[in-house]
């Protein structure tokens, strides 16, 4: 059965719009609604015309009460809807006919609490009046997930390509609200403060922005009111935000609210100075005088504080001068929001070197398991309210293997001809799929670890441009000169950068147990550039301390720091099934030969994805295209992981997979700590392990093992960023 949508409008002297927005709702696809019509002590002819709307359509409610304000109207709304969902309209606007059943699909599908369609501002009053229905699959198609703390970022820094803070176009699962309702003694920015306090519950939202909420913009309407009660209203919910984030840790949020809030001034006292109007003007003023003394002041930049200075101390003698200068700092605001935001209403973070945090890693490295360590840690402190942004340093000696004609300082000229050669023969043998897999690297790179507008960083002297005062370098093997050809002073923090102020490692890797003698001097000098560190490998932990001064620790890779959820929302499922997942990061002939027995054993086909190890057997199924969400989703959905590679092993654990580990030649050492961390040693390859494989484990122990360290790795990182 089609679940039950209650549309809430509150009415107050709106006969002449009213008609038009009723007749939208009874125009909508979908018919399973009702429609609850509060009334909030209307003085004209509204509450007649809405008694007789209820006549004509049983699916029409009314109900009637002293006014009050248009929130109380709403909490009436809520109080006695019916609905599964709710959707809430003001009576002034119309919504387009196949609406409500989009966003009933939408809901349905993803199972959110929230599903956002967007709204259409029309000016002029006059609604577009849709000829036909769109198909549901084009509505949809530029859909986009945020997950709770991704909201909450949206909500802050305008990021989502509908606007978070307004209910037009919205509909909420009515289980999701609990308590929170409008605040009635507010006239102004209610709406703001409702969106808030429910995203703050931790509420899930999908974005479909088609923008067929139509809103009527007209002289009287209170987005275009300006007068002392109103700014006092709005003033008030951006002060309990601002304050809220604070509390909670979240200073960057805060920041950004305090800067929100000066934007308005700047917007209140150019309406009171247009409308010739004393007392906002003085308001303006007074709140301008209170928030220059707000903690978070200091914080701003120079140009706000510029904007206060103007108004405080010049006031309308310079109102030109004032106005230029609210033009300027809007249009730069409207230029990092535009920055900020990608072509979808994706959640993508500050990329302009501005923020607080700034990671160096292998986010550039067509890798599947670098790939996914730097979108782990990322998104681990943004779950924490850290502000990081991934450092776009791209050089050649990490990128260059992926080119066609493959380039790696390695030593040796005949080496590296030899690397060369061999890479130019296997990238045309690949013939057009070798551009495929490419761009489907660069687009996850894009849409999830960087902003592909940002300028790329190519070599260490372009460091000292940033403006970031913590760096986290890691994870990884960003201390493997093998990997990296040669240690790489950017990868410790050693470069010159009048900004920074401290390096963080966060489970770096040298690839094994110590590095070879020759680079002992070079690794402890640089090590003195690492305030803190932290490693992956606990067995690396007495080499590091013989050539560091400071404390040393092991912690998780990032991608253990998200849970197995988090990971389901970027995976791609496979067209495939039934089969046994194999990645290797070296050649292993007894690896191979042992999948070939379990396959034969459980007669399921092979699929391997293509790498740097170059697997050509005629049972194996390869996919040379696959990135990392297809990379996520073949390991998903697999029957059962074998590997050599320790990424592999640790989604194996996170999926909690049926799987055998083997073990690598020279980089055993950091499969061995992971299984050895969550008590699964028995996974590592034995001579009995075709028939072990199918023995069962204990998850929830294996769970809470993860929780633990997760615990320290996480107390680890908020000890030392300095939020």
């Amino acid at each position: 059965m089609e679940s039950l949508v209650t549309i809430i409008v509150p009415v107050y002297n709106s006969a002449r719009y009213l008609g038009d927005c009723v007749e939208s709702v009874l125009a909508q696809t979908y018919r399973h609604w009702e429609l609850i019509l509060v009334d909030d002590g209307s003085q004209n002819s509204t509450k007649e015309l809405c008694e007789r709307m209820c006549k004509q359509d049983q699916r029409i409610r009314l109900f009637c009460r002293e006014h009050r304000g248009v929130s109380a109207a709403r909490n009436v709304g809520i109080e006695n809807a019916r609905g599964e969902y709710l959707f809430f309209l003001d009576s002034d606007d119309t919504i387009h006919p196949a609406l409500i059943e989009t966003l009933c699909q939408v809901m349905g599908e993803s199972h959110v609490a929230v599903a956002m369609g967007g709204c259409r501002n029309i000016e002029k009053g006059i609604f577009p009046k849709p000829s036909g229905q769109p198909d549901y699959a084009e509505n949809v198609q530029d859909k986009s997930y945020l997950r709770a703390h991704e909201a909450m970022q949206a909500f802050i820094w305008n990021t989502a390509e509908v606007s978070l803070k307004s209910i037009g176009g919205n509909m909420i699962r009515r289980d999701a609200l609990g308590s929170v309702r409008f605040y009635e003694d507010l006239s102004h920015g209610e709406d703001t403060w409702f969106m808030y306090q429910l995203i703050c519950k931790g509420v899930d939202i999908m974005i479909v922005p088609c923008g067929w909420y139509y809103y009527r913009r007209y002289a009287q309407s209170t987005s275009k009111t300006y007068s002392v009660p109103s700014i006092q209203s709005r003033y008030r919910v951006w002060q309990y935000i601002r304050d809220h984030e604070r509390k909670n840790g979240r200073t960057a949020n805060a920041v950004r609210c305090e800067n929100m809030i000066l934007n308005q001034i700047m917007e209140w006292y150019l309406a009171g100075w247009r409308k010739q109007h004393s007392g906002i003007k003085k308001y303006v003023r007074d709140i301008a005088n209170a928030e220059k003394r707000q903690y978070l002041f200091a914080k701003l930049g120079w140009w706000a504080k510029l904007l206060v200075w103007l108004l405080l101390h010049c006031g309308s003698l310079c109102g030109i001068l004032y106005a230029f200068t609210c033009i300027v700092l809007v249009r730069q605001a409207d230029g990092a929001r535009r920055r900020m935001t990608g072509k979808k209403a994706v959640y993508k973070e500050r990329g302009n070197g501005n923020g607080h945090v700034g990671i160096i890693t292998f986010h550039c490295a067509d890798n599947y398991g670098a790939m996914l360590q730097a979108y782990g840690l990322k998104r681990h402190l943004h779950n924490q309210g850290i502000e990081a942004d991934i450092v776009r340093y791209e050089p050649f000696f990490m990128t260059g293997r992926h080119w066609r004609i493959p380039y790696f300082p390695i030593k040796g000229l005949i080496r590296r001809i030899g690397y060369t050669v061999d890479g130019c023969f296997w990238n045309v043998r690949m013939g057009k799929a070798f551009s495929v897999r490419k761009r489907n690297m660069r687009s996850f790179r894009n849409k999830y670890l960087v902003d592909s507008r940002q300028k790329k960083l190519l070599f260490l002297h372009q460091l000292k441009t940033l403006k970031y005062s913590c760096y986290i370098v890691g994870s990884d093997q960003i201390w493997n000169p093998d990997i990296t050809g040669g240690l790489r002073k950017a990868y410790f923090g050693a470069f010159t950068n009048n900004r920074k102020e401290k390096v963080i490692a966060y489970a770096a890797s040298i690839g094994g147990v110590s590095l070879p003698p020759v680079y002992n001097r070079e690794f402890s000098c640089l090590l003195r550039c690492v305030d803190v560190i932290s490693v992956r490998e606990k067995e690396a932990i007495p080499y590091i301390k013989s050539l560091y001064e400071g404390s040393v620790i092991d912690v998780l890779d990032p991608v253990l720091l998200l849970n197995k959820e988090e990971w389901l929302h970027i995976e791609k499922q496979p067209d495939r099934e039934r089969y046994i997942f194999v990645y290797l990061t070296e050649k292993n002939m007894e690896l191979m030969t042992y999948v070939k027995k379990l396959s034969k054993q459980k007669g399921l086909s092979i699929i391997n994805l293509w790498s740097s190890v170059r697997v050509v057997d005629k049972e194996f199924i390869i996919d040379y295209i696959a990135g990392p969400a297809e990379f996520l989703g073949y390991l998903h959905q697999a029957d059962y992981v074998v590997t050599n590679s320790f990424h592999v092993v640790v989604f194996s654990i996170i999926y909690q997979k049926k799987f055998t580990a083997f073990q690598h030649s020279k980089l055993g050492a950091r499969i061995n700590n992971v299984l050895r961390i969550h008590g699964l040693e028995h996974r590592l390859y034995g001579t009995d392990s075709l028939s072990r494989i199918d023995d069962v484990v204990d998850w929830e122990a294996v769970k809470k093992r993860t929780e633990k360290k997760v615990r320290i790795s996480t107390e680890f990182l908020l000890d030392h960023v300095g939020i």
